[in-house]
């Protein structure tokens, strides 16, 4: 049988996408103009790149289909691209987006001295040539592919006699499975690693006192809790630091916390720290509180000691870890185990105190920031107000992250107020703040049972979401947020883009900036738990407090 060789039509000769360099060059112009935290110059670059190559692969999309619409739909030929002209407009396109850099950089200058952080965006020129040289090296990488492509779719044609098209589909689709696979293997890698960092107690030493898992006499052994739930426990607030903060007598505080290793599976780790709880005596305290972790297990050390100063250390605090994987990863895997552990540890300890006489029993109340505040609302989820004053006694959730459906069922209730601080009945139960003045905002009655969402008006995790592709967000209207640039514009599709390069540096802000609410945490803390006796000046010595705990590391 004579052989014959297959042959793939001549692959064009490569070059730019005039379309696409003219979006790019829109797309780099955007990304200059201030979104909802200052970037220094490597974000910037991140910005810059990101938003530049997505629109030219837009346009690259649009000038390929409609050439592809002239000649096999219309039969139209196509007119030679003329090189000198495609040169011209391109480098004019680029030319004119440069100019704007010096604008942007000086736009960042503004918000990095209004957010008080010391930085800038960097040198125009070195945001201009860092940006050509990132976009150059992806489309390049983006044409290697295509080119691995295109062999692996020959070497498929020397052996089948398949239609060309089905033969490019499969190389396509083989280089995909390839680059899933190096995702894969560094997810894989990356879970041993982050389990290496739970497993390690460097700096830590285990509790002696019955009140903390993890202590000799503990149903919970110490090396099952995992780094942060050994954190958890072995720290917090003393009597006498509590004393010193109320200038009155303090209960030593109750820590209970179950982590991955110490259950097989969710609901056993809830039974196990509800009984661990009961051990300590946490049902003979006034108040209970869950917590959920955001992410690797970490409890907030502020939020917690926070509550424990605001009640007199009579509190029994409880969580448990659901995930190893920090939060960029965590946001991404694990999102619906932490509505079930949020749900699953709620549950277990609201009937074990629905088991109790009524007259004995604790106040329960919960807390969670960012992840740990979306799964924190998994009990209340589709229950509207009632939902949370049926079951708990009050809840602080801080920066929920945008697809917390709770979150969204209560702030679609609002009656009047801007996006970032809506008003839903009057405030009787809800209330939204951006700051410590917005607790108490409405001036009307806040009922018995509280809950307040901290939610910062620069903060990335509250405000990214899927509907800046395609809408205006409504916190861009009207009165902005504290912190907002009036310079922010909307862009379709680069707006989602920028808030989501926003949210790595989120939590590295300044108090009260993006994702980092220590300023708040205690007085919103005072409103939903609503301490006898309590006074500014206390707030002010609780404040200093948790400012140095979080000075001290």
């Amino acid at each position: 049988m004579e052989n014959t060789t297959v042959s793939l039509p001549a692959a064009p000769r490569p070059s730019w996408s005039i379309v696409g360099v003219l979006l790019a060059a829109f797309g780099y112009v955007a990304s200059m103009t201030p979104s909802l935290l200052p970037r220094p110059l490597t974000t910037q670059l991140l910005a810059s790149v990101l938003v530049a190559m997505t629109m030219y692969a837009i346009g690259a999309i649009i000038q390929g289909t409609t050439a592809a619409v002239r000649t096999g739909l219309l039969r139209q030929p196509i007119t030679p691209q003329r090189p000198r002209l495609r040169i011209g407009l391109s480098l004019a396109a680029i030319a004119v987006a440069a100019s704007t850099t010096f604008q942007g950089t000086a736009w960042q200058r503004e918000q990095f001295a209004d957010a008080g952080v010391p930085g800038s965006a960097g040198n125009p020129l070195l945001v201009i040539l860092g940006t050509l040289i990132g976009c150059v090296l992806v489309l390049y990488i983006c044409r290697a592919l295509r080119a691995l492509g295109r062999r692996i779719a020959a070497r498929i044609g020397r052996h089948f006699e398949w239609p060309f098209a089905v033969r490019t589909i499969l190389g396509g689709v083989a280089v995909l499975a390839a680059a899933s696979l190096l995702v894969v293997i560094g997810f894989a890698g990356s879970t041993v690693m982050f389990n290496n960092v739970n497993d390690s107690t460097k700096g830590q030493v285990q509790p002696e006192t019955t009140l903390r898992s993890g202590s000799p006499e503990s149903l919970i052994g110490w090396n099952s809790l995992g780094y942060q739930g050994r954190a958890f426990v072995g720290e917090g607030p003393t009597v006498s630091d509590i004393s010193a903060v109320t200038q009155t007598s303090a209960l030593d505080p109750i820590r209970i916390y179950a982590g991955l290793q110490s259950a097989d599976g969710l609901n056993a780790q809830a039974d196990l720290a509800v009984a661990d709880l009961a051990r300590a005596g946490g049902f003979q305290r006034k108040s209970i509180i869950v917590y959920t972790p955001s992410t690797n297990g970490l409890v907030d050390p502020s939020a917690a000691a926070a509550a424990e100063y605001v009640l007199g250390g009579d509190v029994a605090s409880i969580s448990m870890q659901y995930t190893v994987l920090p939060s960029f990863m965590s946001i991404i895997l694990s999102q619906s185990t932490s509505l079930d552990s949020g749900k699953i540890l709620f549950d277990a300890v609201r009937e074990a105190v629905g088991n109790m006489p009524d007259n004995e029993r604790p106040k329960i109340y919960v807390y969670g920031e960012s992840l740990g505040a979306f799964g924190s609302q998994a009990p209340f989820t589709d229950k509207g107000i009632a939902g949370l004053t049926s079951q708990a006694d009050g809840a602080l959730w801080a920066g929920p992250p945008a697809n917390s459906a709770y979150w969204q069922q209560i702030s679609a209730m609002s009656d009047r107020g801007p996006t970032w601080q809506p008003i839903v009945q009057d405030g009787s139960v809800f209330r939204f703040a951006a700051d410590s003045a917005g607790l108490s905002e409405p001036d009307a009655p806040w009922g018995p049972t509280r809950a307040v969402y901290l939610q910062n008006s620069t903060d990335a995790v509250v405000w990214w979401s899927p509907q800046l592709i395609t809408q205006r967000p409504g916190w861009l209207n009207g009165t902005r947020g504290p912190d907002v640039p009036e310079a922010m514009t909307w862009f379709p599709l680069i707006s989602f883009e920028l808030v989501f390069v926003d949210m790595p540096a989120a939590g590295a802000m300044p108090p009260g900036i993006g994702h980092n609410y220590l300023p708040n945490i205690g007085p919103a803390w005072v409103s939903v738990l609503q301490p006898a006796d309590w006074s500014p000046e206390k707030t002010a010595r609780m404040q200093t407090a948790l400012e140095e705990q979080v000075a001290v590391g």
